[in-house]
């Protein structure tokens, strides 16, 4: 039986206190620097789970982050990461259209290359804004 990792970024309100690797159903690793792991937990009231993929620069993608996306040529679009309970997957709901929620994979598909992703922001760090779109912090 395969081990699945899942990556998961730590935070007290606003602030990015760490990040922690689940490894199967019980295995817990932490790090506040995603370089140095071990097994002491680390104090949060937040937690952003990683969709699995980096932007064009190699940065890993969380949700709750603001992303440059393409749709075909150059990243015109802005918007942000969240987890669909509907579509049971990441979507990027759309800042200018929040109507538009791009689906981020199908069917465990990636629809977006890190060429198509360029992490700008957190929209924690902007309660109003998550107001207006209506998302809610875990």
């Amino acid at each position: 039986m395969k081990n699945v990792e899942t990556k998961y970024r730590l935070r007290k309100g606003n602030k990015i206190v760490g990040f922690m690797r689940k490894i199967g159903n019980s295995s817990y690793f932490y790090s506040r620097d995603q370089f140095w792991w071990n097994g002491k937990a680390i104090e949060y009231d937040h937690i952003d789970e990683s969709t699995g993929l980096s932007d064009l620069n190699n940065r890993a993608i969380y949700e709750m982050d603001i992303v440059e996306y393409s749709m075909g040529d150059g990243r015109d679009l802005l918007g942000v990461v969240l987890w669909s309970k509907q579509q049971r997957c990441f979507i990027i709901k759309d800042l200018k259209n929040p109507d538009i929620n791009v689906p981020m994979s199908v069917e465990d598909l990636d629809l977006f290359e890190p060429q198509d992703l360029k992490f700008k922001s957190y929209i924690f760090v902007n309660p109003e804004l998550m107001v207006e779109l209506g998302v809610r912090d875990n």
